[in-house]
């Protein structure tokens, strides 16, 4: 298991997401139901050199964003509570 960098709880309390990172060249992106216990998303960013530290989130709590740098181009991956 790698380290947690980060872990939100969804405004709508049903999911946790957490950023974990293996080295500077891959993290994992996780999205738990808090009800089951269940792994609903999992997504590994990795490259040359990755900088990811947040997890942001609508006003809903059911749509997600993370912004991250990648030896030195920025990237932005969104993903929503049900789908991809």
């Amino acid at each position: 298991m790698y380290p947690i960098v980060t872990m939100i709880i969804t405004y709508d309390s049903s999911r946790a997401v957490t950023v974990t990172k293996k080295d500077d060249e891959e993290y994992y992106v996780k999205m738990y139901d808090l009800e089951s216990y269940e792994l609903k998303f999992e997504e590994k960013i990795s490259g040359n050199y990755i900088k990811l530290k947040e997890v942001e989130q609508n006003s809903a709590g059911n749509f997600y964003a993370i912004v991250f740098i990648d030896d030195g181009v920025f990237k932005m991956r969104t993903f929503g509570k049900e789908t991809r």
